[in-house]
């Protein structure tokens, strides 16, 4: 599974609950920072692991894996 994501850059922080990109202007983007931290949580209780590679002005890509039983 995979989600491309189009946002400048990416910080290590992303998967901490409630965690906003600085410089994001409070108001301008919707949202609690909790929606990669649930992500994880869930790919976790399952056993999987969940990566991002990121590149600054082009965007990140998440994956996604989770074992097979």
């Amino acid at each position: 599974m995979w989600r491309r994501s189009w946002q400048a850059g990416i910080a290590a922080k992303i998967f901490e609950r409630f965690y906003r990109a600085p410089g994001q202007q409070q108001g301008m983007v919707s949202g609690l920072g909790t929606g990669l931290y649930i992500v994880a949580e869930i790919v976790k209780h399952h056993k999987g692991t969940i990566t991002v590679e990121s590149e600054r002005g082009t965007g990140s890509t998440f994956q996604v894996t989770l074992p097979l039983k």
